[in-house]
């Protein structure tokens, strides 16, 4: 499942989602699943550990397409701007289309024009700076932890304190 070219940005936003959740957070939600079957025959812990995987999976993903814009390729192991020479759109992308409407055309021709590859990494590159600028570096470095630690604060909660998989509950 690819994003393609969908023309609302809300659209494509949510189908990123979708495919962050296909492509990497559903072997970690449903591995998470299982293994609370395994030691708990509650279903509404295993609903709680899938969607603590889930969150994991999503943050994992998005860590991911991060490191494709901020780290070297020697350090990847894949060439850098890979899913934009493949015409895709991830997060840093769609989040830098907010402050950069030039983008848009380059996401629904799948940066296929010459130049589009080298312009869109730009654009996400002086997104990034401008956010910095802007004082929202600690806004933008919390908001993947936020979402593990919601996640992890309602797993806990729901086993009553303990963890899935622990032997004793340790509160």
């Amino acid at each position: 499942m690819q994003l393609g070219s969908k023309e609302n940005e809300n659209e494509r936003f949510k189908h990123y989602l979708e495919k962050t959740f296909k492509k990497t957070a559903s072997l970690i939600a449903n591995s998470c699943k299982a293994v609370s079957i395994l030691v708990n025959s509650d279903p509404e812990v295993h609903e709680i550990a899938y969607q603590y995987g889930r969150n994991v999976g999503i943050a994992f993903q998005l860590v991911d397409d991060i490191l494709d814009f901020t780290s070297s390729a020697k350090r990847l192991g894949k060439p850098s701007a890979a899913d934009l020479k493949l015409g895709l759109a991830t997060g840093p992308v769609l989040f830098a289309c907010q402050q950069f409407p030039e983008l848009h055309a380059m996401i629904m021709r799948r940066f296929s024009s010459d130049g589009d590859v080298d312009r869109a990494w730009q654009y996400v590159l002086k997104g990034r700076r401008l956010c910095v600028e802007l004082g929202r570096k600690k806004e933008l470095d919390s908001v993947l932890s936020k979402v593990v630690a919601v996640a992890v604060v309602s797993f806990h909660k729901a086993n009553n304190g303990c963890f899935v998989g622990s032997y004793k509950c340790r509160k």
